[in-house]
């Protein structure tokens, strides 16, 4: 079994800031022992064990709250919202494929339709390379990544998320497409992804992301 926090929050910016904190717990089944250091699934995934069929399964789940406060031109407080995001993920590692999903839940203290809420500068969604001014309903992310090669990983996922509706307003769903390579060079991870979002009643989106990290 493994557990972990996560805390921060957002520097002011026209007005808005908000600060967060959570924590998670996994569990992992293992046929050979091996591999439970780092998660397939869920936050902080990693490698895992494969070559040996059914070599390793995740799950677990987890929670994040998050205040959202919006301050007006004299600092005063004029609106706040706190969110409370709940997932559950498993991960599973099979011959040479890592295979996982996430499914997150938001909840949130007022009635978006009816109250005035702070308007968000940055609303990560697990899987999505873009942020997005709303506040999301729930998210379903679902990712494979294959280890064929020694050094280089291919990767594709699939997110679709719906939002709350805020006001009279009612933001599109978006569904994520990503297709990346991860390359792991000794201490030196390279990743680069491509996406293509499909938003309902809106236009398509292309992203793309290239990022390098160290490994210990």
């Amino acid at each position: 079994m493994g557990l972990g926090a996560t805390g921060g929050g957002t520097l002011r910016h026209e007005g808005y800031s908000s600060t967060f904190g959570g924590t998670d717990f996994a569990f992992t089944i293992s046929p050979t022992g091996e591999g439970g250091v780092r998660r397939i699934g869920g936050p902080g995934r990693g490698a895992a064990p494969t070559g040996k069929g059914l070599a390793r399964v995740d799950f677990g789940g987890g929670v994040l709250f998050t205040h959202h406060k919006q301050t007006g031109s004299t600092d005063a407080t004029t609106a706040t919202l706190n969110q409370t995001d709940w997932s559950a993920f498993t991960g599973a590692s099979f011959l040479n494929v890592l295979l996982s999903g996430r499914f997150t839940k938001s909840a949130y203290d007022k009635d978006l339709k009816t109250t005035a809420a702070p308007t968000p500068r940055v609303e990560p969604v697990p899987g999505q390379l873009f942020t997005n001014a709303s506040y999301p309903d729930q998210s379903l992310h679902l990712a494979g990544e294959f280890s064929m090669l020694p050094i280089v990983a291919p990767f594709v996922s699939f997110t679709h998320t719906r939002y709350k509706e805020i006001g009279a307003v009612k933001p599109g769903d978006t569904r994520a497409y990503t297709a990346g390579v991860r390359v792991g060079l000794e201490m030196i991870s390279i990743v680069a992804t491509y996406q293509r979002v499909s938003v309902t009643a809106g236009e398509d989106a292309n992203y793309t992301n290239i990022g390098a990290g160290l490994r210990f």
